[in-house]
Parts: C-alpha cells; sequence; structure tokens
C-alpha cells in the first residue's frame, strides 16, 4: 500500500494518472454489482433480511449519533471562540 502511494505520488503529473479515477469508478460499480448478485443469490441470507436489517439499522444509528457527539465536542474544544472575561 505504501509502495502504491509512493508510486502515486511520483507520478501526479502523468495524464494516465489522471483519467485513473474513471477506471476506479467502473470497477467500483462492476464489484457492487457482483456482491449484489451473490447477496440475491444467497437464500439463507434474503429469509434473515429482516433481522440482518434491524441490527443494521441500530448500528447505523449509534454511529451517526457516536459521530454527532464527537464532532460537538471536538468543536467545543478546539474551533469554538473562547470568551474571554472582559466582556
Amino acid at each position: 500500500m505504501l509502495a502504491g502511494a509512493g508510486l502515486g505520488y511520483q507520478m501526479r503529473n502523468v495524464r494516465l494518472m489522471r483519467k485513473c479515477g474513471t477506471a476506479v469508478s467502473a470497477v467500483i460499480w462492476i464489484m457492487l454489482f457482483s456482491l449484489g448478485l451473490k447477496i440475491g443469490a444467497d437464500k439463507e441470507l434474503i429469509g434473515n433480511l429482516s433481522g440482518i436489517g434491524l441490527q443494521a439499522f441500530v448500528l447505523a444509528v449509534f454511529g451517526v449519533a457516536g459521530s454527532v457527539i464527537a464532532a460537538t465536542i471536538v468543536y467545543k474544544v478546539f474551533f469554538k471562540e473562547r470568551q474571554t472575561d472582559s466582556e
């Protein structure tokens, strides 16, 4: 991974490297499509979808809530202007 990052940094001005984003996006879409096919073909997974969906929903809600709480704390500690005693 580090070798790829270093090579990408060295080749950042090469015209071909600027067009890699399109190829990467296409590969990601193909991978997502094939993942969807695999999931859709799994009868056991489809049968348990309601339970899995509930677990995913709960994890998502708590993940977002935790992120909002952490962002609020970081904002108040590091970015909010501090009031002085002279005001």
